[in-house]
């Protein structure tokens, strides 16, 4: 499970880059995305949340997926069989989160830096966030 502390984030975009990196994608295709919200209640002030995979027990995008590339593991992660992803997209459009991305034409996600530590846990310099696992 991802647990973003957002009180605690000040949005330098470390985590985004490191799993960016660990991940090796290309340029602009992000796993994790870190966005900002500007808020003028009184006073001007900007907080930040992640817009990661939140590895839902029922998720959305397995259930969009005909050709069955997307399950959740006994991990508790939801994992891409990129060689049975067809391409077609509809696991993109029905994740809530805007987590799944089309990579050289198959889908793809975070998956948690698949047993190592996760980079954007690493990476935070506010200690912000945590990943833990079953």
């Amino acid at each position: 499970m991802f647990i973003h502390k957002k009180e605690l984030c000040i949005g330098c975009r470390a985590c985004q880059q490191a799993c960016s990196e660990r991940s090796d994608l290309p340029p602009g295709v992000f796993f994790l995305r870190i966005e900002g919200r500007e808020s003028q209640a009184g006073e001007v002030s900007v907080s930040y949340r992640a817009r990661v995979c939140m590895q839902c027990a029922r998720p959305k995008c397995a259930e969009a997926c005909k050709a069955g590339a997307i399950a959740r593991g006994r991990d508790g992660i939801v994992h891409v069989d990129a060689s049975a992803c067809t391409g077609c997209g509809r696991c993109v459009s029905a994740c809530p989160f805007g987590a799944m991305v089309m990579l050289y034409s198959k889908a793809a996600k975070c998956e948690q830096c698949s047993g190592a530590r996760p980079a954007c846990e690493a990476a935070c310099p506010a200690f912000c966030i945590t990943v833990q696992r079953k």
